[in-house]
């Protein structure tokens, strides 16, 4: 029976006292096994009459959320309430975790770097789920997770694939942690002071899952899902004040110089680097003071973008937290880029980069998503070709950042390029932790527009995904459909040409001597289609060892105006040191352009040379013949532009793979 409301706005299902302090502490859900006093911190396990103390645990600390007890939304169409609040500490920060009981069971809500995970436990054979044995060894004095080194042994490292019933999970993170906080009901016992060790998973874009080692046998796995905010249709009534898009900056002073520093994202922040003397402050949890790591350094590279500019880039509102300088050594001279940590209005976060004055923003995406093939990624239907890769270091720190970084610190990146579309995939990854980002060309102007007081860097040579001037795929696309239809145009002229012969007439044997000329005149014939051309053409077939040379006219009987013509042919064969050969041939043509229509005779004189004294001889005249000739032209200037284009573009590849590991 209800007997009242919380101060959540939940209905109470019982009160029960709480074991330590006495204090009433109301229960809201039939299903809660473990509950927090409010006025104690002491965790309380739940029993049909009373309640027994667990433990003491500090309640959670009011770190930014758009989530608190009482938050009430949606989620795969079934409404939820939250019910309890865990932070946790996995020994780079505190996240959160919110227990939340829907009409069909409880999900488990994880926030953390500006993302939202999902999740639901299921329940599976013991067949069907990894063994322990394949986890990192822990260090026996610290408990910490020990790196294994990858390709030795038959210990699990980040990037490894995990078969859990009939799929393949791959892993994100492997880790220890441990509650330190927590706040209301929850539907399982929790582990006070007891360290968790599991594996963070992901399978294709969106899928997430946990295996959690905590209890002995078998893991419990909790499979979910990364989704956005808009997705969980939060009631806006049942949201907390202290959420993402109000959080105020606070000021913090340097250890080192005095000097404040503004925190845009106290909740969040576990680095600061001081703008003014390049002092390195840090802390392992949000709910810490910081410390100096790095004392005064003189600030070599300023960043272009003042830290705490506001900006809008696309549609996203977003202001700058920090700026790092990293680079891979090579050659001993360090190949440096600038990376700004921008966080979005809904509490996530992204990354411009600047390279040599180019420009690319990226945000996280699922490793799981990445099927890696030798020096290529295919991520969906784009498949991406290595760039470069090598150990990224760290060289700059300034401004804030929500993971503990310090000058030095090391990762192996990898750099993956789709130019078509301008879009680059980066692994990066240590044997314990992976991540990928996915990146967009964004262009100067752009960053110049959205950030005016930017002093930013002329650009030198071809970015890594700055689009190619020259869209050859399209030239050749649009030359294709043309080529078709030039090609279907010459059909139909070919078709419609009539190719028609008008006159045909056999010649007597050559008599004549060389120096002599037989002169003789055709029957009269008609061309009936006038403007066009004209072919006429000789076919001596019994020629042989001999050479026929005609020169003719067409005469007009009508007008007498006079078109003239030569043409020849020629046979010569023999053998020589045991092989036969032969050259010339035994027809030839020749064509007149633009002959009028009318009546025609024909005058042809023909001279003969060697034994081609005796050969008869055929002239035939064609109307209206196409010519391959202006085909091939037309095919050529067609052609030619894409070609140039082609050869543009490829001069512009050159350029920016000039600059990758795979350069000559």
């Amino acid at each position: 029976m209800t007997l009242y409301d919380d101060e959540s706005g939940s209905a109470v299902l019982q009160v029960m006292s709480c074991g330590n302090c006495g204090a009433d502490v109301p229960i809201t859900s039939p299903a809660t096994v473990t509950v927090a006093c409010e006025h104690c911190g002491t965790l309380l396990l739940r029993g049909d009459v009373d309640l027994e103390t667990i433990g003491e645990v500090a309640l959670a600390a009011p770190l930014v959320s758009n989530f608190q007890i009482g938050t009430e939304g949606y989620f795969d169409r079934r409404r939820f309430v939250v019910r309890g609040q865990l932070q946790l500490d996995h020994g780079a920060g505190l996240w959160n975790e919110w227990a939340a009981e829907t009409d069909e069971g409880w999900i488990w809500i994880a926030e953390a770097q500006g993302e939202i995970h999902v999740y639901e436990e299921v329940e599976l054979p013991e067949a069907d789920l990894p063994s322990r044995d394949r986890l990192p060894i822990l260090d026996a004095h610290t408990g910490d997770m020990q790196p294994p080194k990858r390709g030795k042994g038959d210990r699990w490292s980040a990037g490894d694939g995990v078969p859990i019933g009939n799929e393949v999970w791959t892993i994100v993170e492997l880790g220890r942690g441990h509650v330190v906080a927590c706040r209301g009901e929850f539907p399982i016992q929790i582990e006070v002071g007891v360290r968790t060790t599991y594996a963070d998973l992901a399978r294709g874009g969106k899928r997430v899952a946990t295996l959690d080692f905590t209890r002995s046998g078998p893991p419990e796995f909790l499979s979910g899902v990364r989704v956005d905010l808009a997705a969980l249709q939060l009631d806006p009534s049942t949201l907390p004040d202290h959420r993402p898009d109000r959080i105020e900056s606070v000021r913090v002073k340097c250890n080192e110089c005095g000097g404040t520093i503004e925190v845009q994202d106290a909740d969040r922040a576990l680095t600061l680097g001081c703008v003014h003397c390049g002092a390195l402050l840090s802390r392992a949890r949000q709910t810490e003071a910081y410390h100096a790591v790095e004392g005064e350094r003189k600030i070599k590279n300023k960043p272009a973008i003042p830290i705490g500019s506001r900006a809008t880039l696309f549609g996203e509102d977003v202001i700058v937290l920090g700026y790092m300088r990293r680079g891979v050594l090579a050659d001993g001279k360090l190949w440096p880029w600038q990376e700004y940590l921008l966080r979005a209005q809904d509490g996530g976060y992204r990354w411009l980069v600047e390279s040599d004055g180019h420009w690319t923003m990226a945000g996280s995406t699922s490793p799981a998503s990445v099927q890696q093939r030798g020096a290529k990624l295919r991520v969906g239907d784009l498949e991406f070709r290595h760039f470069s890769g090598g150990k990224a270091v760290v060289d700059t720190v300034l401004g804030e950042f929500y993971w503990q970084v310090k000058s030095g610190d090391a990762t192996r990146t990898d750099d993956y390029v789709n130019t078509r579309t301008s879009t680059l995939i980066s692994l990066e990854a240590d044997p314990l932790a992976s991540a990928v980002s996915r990146a967009i060309h964004v262009d100067a102007s752009t960053i110049e527009k959205a950030f005016p007081a930017a002093k930013l860097p002329k650009p030198k040579g071809v970015g890594i995904i700055q689009p190619n001037p020259v869209q050859a795929a399209g030239i050749w696309k649009a030359a294709f459909a043309l080529i078709v239809l030039f090609f279907g145009s010459c059909v139909a002229v070919r078709v419609h040409h009539a190719n028609e012969v008008v006159f045909s007439q056999n010649f007597g044997p050559t008599e004549s001597a060389v120096d002599k000329e037989k002169v003789e005149f055709s029957e009269p014939f008609v061309i009936e289609r006038g403007g066009a051309n004209v072919e006429v053409s000789l076919a001596a077939p019994s020629i042989s060892q001999g050479y026929l040379a005609v020169l003719g006219a067409l005469v007009n009987e009508d007008s007498g105006e006079v078109f003239t013509f030569e043409t020849a042919a020629q046979y010569y064969s023999g053998s020589s040191g045991g092989e036969s050969w032969s050259e010339g041939n035994r027809k030839g043509s020749t064509l007149i352009g633009r002959v009028p229509r009318g009546r025609y005779r024909m005058r042809i004189a023909s001279r003969a040379y060697d034994r081609a004294t005796s050969t008869p001889f055929q002239i035939s005249v064609k109307s209206q013949v196409p010519r391959l000739l202006w085909f091939f032209l037309g095919l050529l200037a067609l052609i030619i532009y894409p070609v140039i284009q082609s050869i543009r573009a490829g001069a512009f590849e050159a350029r920016r793979w000039s600059n990758s590991d795979h350069a000559g």
